[in-house]
């Protein structure tokens, strides 16, 4: 990891401001994960964040720049990435926008009690799993209120990264509510997806759950 940057904060008695930027010439990932290429990334961070005091609040904002894949074969340059993020005691937000690529989601409480939530979802899950049985009413309970959106075509860093890859995929979007009370509902539809030889055409599903769990078609 090769890295420079700058951080100037700012601390008042109510807030607290702060303003990261840093450049990364070069970042090895195959340090970091298995594959069986070299594969470098080089980016630029701007990264600005507020908070309370009490840290019962919280905003970020930033992006990444000048964003390079490189491997021993080609070198790949990727559109910016926009994110946003924000969390307060009554809900928690984000979203992330690259070209045609779109991710947002929002959370009805603050960060805390969602990750508490999860945790309780996937404690409850993996006991359920090791006990060879599923009560999806139970999970449901477990659930916290989460919706997320997910739409991307193929000029964005994702796309291009599967694209190296070897996975071409035309678009994609997603839908996904969460809720305690209704459960887990969904759609997705995937246009043309194509590797090696394979080429599979509109691909779509919808998820819904009621009182005999979660189905899917």
């Amino acid at each position: 990891l090769q890295g420079n940057g700058t951080l100037e904060a700012t601390v008042a008695k109510q807030r607290i401001d702060a303003t990261l930027t840093a450049d990364f010439p070069l970042i090895g990932l195959h340090h970091f994960m298995t594959m069986e290429d070299t594969l470098d990334l080089g980016a630029a961070l701007t990264l600005n964040a507020a908070t309370r005091p009490d840290l019962e609040a919280l905003a970020l904002d930033g992006s990444l720049s000048n964003i390079r894949f490189l491997t021993p074969r080609q070198s790949v340059t990727m559109k910016d990435i926009a994110f946003a993020f924000g969390t307060s005691p009554d809900t928690t937000h984000a979203q992330v926008k690259s070209g045609d690529f779109d991710l947002s989601l929002r959370g009805h409480a603050g960060l805390g009690r969602i990750s508490e939530r999860v945790g309780r979802f996937t404690t409850l899950l993996a006991q359920q799993l090791d006990e060879r049985r599923l009560d999806q009413e139970a999970l449901k309970h477990q659930l916290p209120r989460l919706s997320l959106h997910v739409s991307a075509g193929r000029e964005n860093p994702v796309s291009r990264f599967i694209a190296m890859k070897g996975i071409d995929i035309d678009s994609v979007n997603l839908n996904v509510n969460a809720d305690p009370l209704v459960g887990l509902n969904g759609t997705s539809k995937l246009f043309t997806l194509r590797t090696g030889g394979l080429q599979l055409d509109d691909i779509s599903f919808r998820i819904a759950q009621d009182s005999n769990g979660v189905k899917m078609n």
